[in-house]
């Protein structure tokens, strides 16, 4: 749930500022997570950028599988 809070507000804030404007000290304050908290899900920002092109790689290819077999 932790890390998933995070996730969403790291996505919110890269749409809006920008991967490279955005820091860890950005989205502690807006997941109301700590530092410390986001440190202890995700080594890093880039650890965070990839598991957010994961979840949309695989939701990619799971809509991709679904088209191909009708």
């Amino acid at each position: 749930m932790t890390a998933r809070i995070i996730v969403e507000a790291s996505i919110k804030l890269f749409v809006r500022m920008g991967y490279h404007g955005t820091t860890i000290s950005d989205i502690a304050c807006v997941s109301k997570f700590t530092k410390g908290a986001i440190y202890h899900h995700f080594e890093s920002k880039d650890s965070i950028l990839r598991a957010i092109l994961r979840e949309n790689e695989e939701r990619f290819l799971d809509r991709a599988i679904v088209k191909c077999s009708l």
